[in-house]
């Protein structure tokens, strides 16, 4: 193993990866690659002005300047640091936190067959951008440099290799790469791609060629920038999708896709937003932990896939760790005639290291999101009957939420599960099962429910009288 390779995986000294990038390392992301890396000084200034000189992706409208020296630090970074999924493949031994995945001090990063591919993964990335920063031409070396990035993700995630669709047929492309790398999905995109997902928490066989195939869809959408944001992104236009969110009209739509952010200056500023990006892939480190990429990945599938579920993400200002702290799942489904949607909230889980975070207001904040959002597209909200006093304050207390005509009452219903784009459905709520394959349309058993009917839920024949 080269020089290069052992000094990125051991920069603490001690044997095991170094943590995520400081500021200061992002503030000069080349010059802290050479130090991870052991390049010399003459190959740090050379790669600095091939970074600068990478063009600007003008296609792809977040494309930045430092697209190319940021997501060659967060590579460099997450590749010579991630566990061995391959080999470790998924169980219940994994951090519990996505901070424990930042802090990397878990013995699934330290063990023997992870260091050995972090070793590798460095050793690889050193011999390429040695030759990047002795290309002559600039514009070859720029181009090269863009390749090598968008390459060795892909590699490092462990696509293809006859899984799927190929990586041949992928569309990458810099700004699309760069926004997974600082989304930190290096790690989980490897989760899913290599660990076995071909069995239920409780065995059940799930069929694996589905798997492949939508695991490589999800990867090759990420790294092409068209994962999730709009009507026309591949969580939202895919066939399963368009029989998920048949019958919507044209303004219930719109307000599901879009991704609302709500600040609530009366419950210490916490924010709020129905996550269907690239966040989505890390919400289920967030409390109980069986839906976790790398726990039962095959639980994750439903959320990072399907076009009728998100997650309310709840971040809060006194946790200092710029993820958000609270998670709830949030799904579109409909009531028992197959035809009326509803929202469906399940219960808020709050970050296992929060200790010292006040979380009471978390799940109130989380229901006059979902509310508002209900009221928005016109449809009824479905919450866990233990969240009755709390939306009664939340909800009754706001005169935009509680107009003339809106009513919450708790009843008994049935909910129609359209096919699962992701294989399987996995919650504790809709079945007793935990996960299972729902390839086909099911409805649920008879549950109790506190429902929230806004006003607005009288007009969903209205809007614009469209449907999708």
């Amino acid at each position: 193993m080269g020089q290069g390779g052992e000094s990125a995986a051991q920069v603490r000294g001690d044997g095991r990866p170094s943590p995520s990038p400081t500021p200061a390392e992002k503030a000069d992301p080349i010059a802290a690659v050479g130090r991870r890396l052991s390049l010399s000084t003459a190959e740090v200034v050379r790669l600095r002005a091939v970074a600068a000189a990478v063009p600007l992706h003008t296609k792809v409208r977040s494309a930045q300047k430092d697209d190319a020296a940021v997501a060659l630090l967060l590579l460099v970074d997450q590749a010579c640091a991630a566990p061995d999924y391959a080999t470790l493949g998924k169980g219940w031994f994994y951090p519990d936190s996505r901070m424990e995945y930042r802090r990397r001090l878990h013995d699934v990063f330290t063990c023997a067959a992870s260091r050995a591919r972090q070793l590798a993964s460095a050793a690889h990335l050193t011999e390429r951008l040695k030759a990047v920063a002795a290309e002559d031409s600039p514009k070859k070396a720029a181009t090269d440099l863009t390749a090598l990035i968008c390459a060795t993700f892909i590699d490092e995630i462990g696509a293809g290799k006859g899984k799927g669709t190929p990586t041949s047929e992928w569309r990458p492309n810099l700004p699309a790469v760069r926004a997974a790398l600082a989304a930190e999905l290096l790690t989980p995109l490897r989760a899913l791609t290599e660990c076995d997902l071909t069995s239920t928490m409780g065995g059940s066989p799930v069929p694996s060629a589905a798997i492949d195939h939508v695991v490589a869809d999800i990867s090759a959408a990420v790294v092409a920038g068209r994962y999730s944001g709009t009507v026309d992104s591949w969580v939202y236009s895919n066939p399963g999708a368009k029989t998920q969110l048949a019958g919507l009209s044209l303004d219930a739509m719109r307000g599901w896709v879009f991704d609302d952010r709500v600040r609530h200056d009366d419950m210490g500023d916490l924010t709020t937003v129905d996550e269907s990006g690239l966040g989505v892939f890390w919400a289920t480190k967030i409390g109980g932990p069986s839906h976790g990429f790398d726990y039962e990945g095959q639980c994750l599938l439903p959320l990072v896939s399907n076009a009728r579920h998100k997650v309310i993400l709840v971040q809060d200002p006194s946790w200092p760790h710029h993820h958000p702290v609270g998670r709830a799942h949030f799904r579109l489904l409909h009531f028992e005639d197959g035809r009326t949607p509803v929202l469906w909230m399940e219960t808020m889980n709050v970050d296992f290291r929060a200790n010292g975070i006040d979380d009471g207001k978390f799940l109130a904040a989380a229901i006059v999101h979902a509310a508002a959002k209900a009221e928005k597209m016109g449809v009824a909200l479905s919450l866990d009957t233990y969240a009755k006093r709390t939306a009664q304050q939340v909800i009754e207390s706001r005169a935009e939420l509680w107009a003339k005509g809106a009513t919450l009452e708790v009843r008994q219903d049935r909910m129609v599960l359209r096919p699962s784009v992701g294989v399987v459905e996995a919650s504790d709520y809709l079945s007793h099962k935990h996960d299972w394959v729902q390839t086909v349309e099911e409805t649920t058993h008879e549950m109790r429910r506190l429902v929230y009917t806004p006003a607005s839920a009288a007009k969903k024949e209205g809007g614009d009288g469209g449907e999708l």
